[in-house]
């Protein structure tokens, strides 16, 4: 069984495997990305 299998599993897994970082990585950027969006541009904020 794989780490992310392990996550999505709800099992204990290695926070520090590498596909594992890779999503925690993306996790971030996309944060990044919102945080730097206008807090009153909606259409932005919203937008999928």
């Amino acid at each position: 069984m794989t780490e992310l299998e392990k996550l999505e599993a709800g099992l204990p897994y290695c926070f520090t495997d590498p596909d594992i970082e890779k999503i925690k990585k993306e996790a971030l950027r996309k944060c990044q990305v919102l945080n730097a969006i206008d807090i009153l541009d909606v259409e932005k904020r919203t937008a999928q």
